[in-house]
């Protein structure tokens, strides 16, 4: 179970630098007049990662590990894995501009909201 608790703390932080570099990117993305397909990409990656974690997660829980504050520790976790979906949703699919400022906004929400989860274990 440590390999895998291991796994999920070091999954964080890949997950945190993949997200500051989709902020940026989301940024000059906007600077040059849309989003594109390897953004895109990006974004479907990072989606996936956060989906791992979580699995990481309900695994550390049903073993029996706990982190320090549970209830908002899983409520992080709900919120990560929700927020880029909706986002693509409220998009409607479209990548203009707007829509890059609005993917790097929600990847920097992200950010703030993996480190929170990660304060909260």
């Amino acid at each position: 179970m440590d390999r895998i608790t291991q796994l999920h703390s070091r999954l964080q932080v890949t997950i945190t630098l993949a997200l500051a570099a989709l902020v940026v990117w989301g940024v000059v993305s906007y600077a040059r007049g849309g989003v594109g397909r390897g953004y895109q990409a990006g974004l479907a990656i990072a989606q996936l990662l956060i989906l791992a974690e979580g699995a990481l997660g309900l695994i550390l829980l049903v073993a029996g590990g706990a982190p320090g504050r549970l209830a908002l520790h899983i409520v992080y976790g709900a919120v990560a894995a929700l927020i880029l979906p909706g986002v693509y949703l409220a998009n409607r699919g479209r990548q203009g501009r707007w829509e890059a400022l609005i993917y790097a906004a929600a990847c920097l929400l992200l950010v703030g909201v993996a480190i929170r989860a990660y304060e909260t274990g």
